[in-house]
């Protein structure tokens, strides 16, 4: 499965560049190996509801962690990317992605949310964010919504953790 992604590469541009000394030792409030995170949000057809499992850490840099947790079956592989970049001369955000691989259908289908100042995280806190379910296509709507708050393009999405 790809795990590249221009919406990763420009997080980590992020991170990297507004990024200080202090935040270099900083630790991650919001996720830990182990979690169980549920993504939701709206659809014409109805309530779409996912739970996505935090993996292990496996890059960290000026603040920023990211934990990476393949999921593997007979018909399709699951990827579930989660994002902590702390307050730095950009917003504090997390991103949530699930990556779903069909095999049967040759298909891959995305489905990232991304919140803005998260806080500490605990069981049951809902997080209100933004979706973008086009794969490569949202890294400048993201990119906007991070650093000016503007929502054009993304629809609304909430992680709660519930483990």
């Amino acid at each position: 499965m790809a795990h590249a992604s221009r919406l990763r590469t420009l997080l980590a541009a992020l991170t990297l560049t507004f990024a200080t000394p202090a935040q270099a030792q900083a630790s991650d409030p919001v996720f830990a190996p182990g979690q169980v995170w549920i993504l939701s949000y709206s659809r014409a057809e109805g309530q779409v509801t996912r739970a996505l499992i935090v993996g292990p850490l496996v890059h960290k840099e000026g603040g920023m962690h990211f934990y990476e947790q393949e999921l593997e079956g007979e018909e399709q592989d699951r990827l579930h990317e989660f994002w902590y970049d702390p307050y730095d001369s950009d917003t504090e955000f997390i991103s949530v992605r699930q990556t779903l691989e069909n095999y049967a259908a040759d298909e891959e289908a995305i489905e990232e949310c991304v919140v803005l100042k998260p806080g500490a995280s605990r069981i049951g806190k809902v997080l209100a964010g933004r979706l973008s379910t086009a794969g490569e296509a949202p890294a400048q709507a993201f990119e906007a919504y991070i650093l000016k708050g503007d929502t054009t393009g993304l629809e609304r999405c909430t992680l709660k953790r519930v483990r």
